[in-house]
């Protein structure tokens, strides 16, 4: 019996090293899409949060404008109130947008890590059952070679080694196999995952720049398009004037 499990633990140290790196380079391959798929998740969330932040503050801005005594019932007031209207639509479709990613992939992101947790407790248990029986085995091989006359203690150590190694392959077995597959099926859980969010940021662009398209058309309906360079020209001529006044030139 002695024999036989220093060929089955022994024997593994010297013979199936390779097994061992292939094991590592699987667990290694895991972790990676673990720190993937967190990343993914919480790179998402702030994404989604940032365009409405961004959508809401546009929409305070527009409001804070319309309402305003300083513009009145001018111009101004018309174009301030129709960017109000359009940042309005815009957050609701900032909404809508955080909605469907929130089912599509944040939630499938932080369902599949909540998964790497219980694979790393069962890579730790395997480590230290391997650890546990390779110190049994070692325990094994210096009573025969030191003390062969303590046979109860030798037969008691053995049988911890016979109970300690069929634990340690049910666990290293079931890894070796269900790793893998793991890593494997990624593409096929992913996959959804990223079109959705492509197609879903690809719809939220093409509606924002419907409503950017209008707006602009209403600014410019009686006006000529200007370039950003005849705005700054514009806005330049404007504060020169403002700048002439006698009583901001007296300060």
């Amino acid at each position: 019996m002695a024999g036989l499990m220093k060929k089955l633990i022994g024997g593994r140290r010297a013979n199936t090293r390779t097994g061992d790196t292939e094991f590592d380079r699987s667990v290694t391959k895991f972790r990676q899409v673990e720190g993937l798929s967190k990343r993914v998740y919480k790179d998402t969330k702030r994404c989604t949060e940032a365009i409405s932040s961004a959508c809401k503050a546009a929409q305070k801005l527009g409001n804070d404008l319309a309402n305003s005594s300083v513009v009145e019932q001018t111009d101004l007031k018309e174009t301030a109130e129709d960017f109000r209207d359009t940042m309005t639509e815009m957050s609701k479709l900032a909404a809508q947008l955080h909605s469907h990613e929130q089912k599509t992939v944040i939630e499938p992101m932080k369902k599949f890590s909540q998964v790497c947790p219980s694979v790393d407790r069962a890579v730790r248990k395997r480590d230290q059952k391997m650890a546990e029986c390779e110190k049994l085995q070692a325990k094994v091989d210096k009573l025969k070679e030191k003390s062969p006359q303590q046979t109860s203690k030798l037969e008691s150590t053995q049988r911890e080694l016979a109970r300690c190694k069929p634990e340690f392959e049910r666990i290293n077995s079931q890894l070796t196999q269900e790793i893998p597959f793991l890593y494997e099926r990624r593409i096929d859980y992913f996959e959804p995952c990223f079109e959705a969010l492509i197609k879903s940021e690809m719809q939220y662009y093409q509606q924002c720049y419907c409503l950017l398209n209008d707006l602009e058309e209403k600014m410019h309906s009686d006006d000529e398009d200007m370039s950003d360079d005849a705005v700054e020209k514009r806005i330049q001529q404007q504060l020169g004037a403002i700048k002439a006044l006698s009583i901001v030139a007296s300060n």
